[in-house]
């Protein structure tokens, strides 16, 4: 009854970790890269704005239906 109370309601702990995890890797990988582009570290600052992509993907992936629900959730 409570994890169909958790679903309705809000988002599961592992869902809420994953969406955190993409948007902290989001907001750090673009003040990063932007120093490093600022100071002139173009190659590095490019290859660190794929960064941004995988928060991206972390966050999408955590806002998914299907993730953290099913009996093999181990968490």
């Amino acid at each position: 009854m409570r994890e169909t109370i958790e679903r309705v309601f809000g988002l599961d702990r592992f869902s809420r970790r994953l969406i955190a995890l993409g948007v902290v890797l989001v907001v750090g990988s673009l003040a990063l890269a932007g120093w490093f582009l600022l100071s002139g570290e173009l190659v590095t600052g490019l290859s660190i704005l794929l960064y941004v992509v995988v928060g991206t993907l972390l966050a999408a992936i955590g806002f998914s239906p299907s993730v953290g629900s099913g009996p093999n959730q181990r968490v």
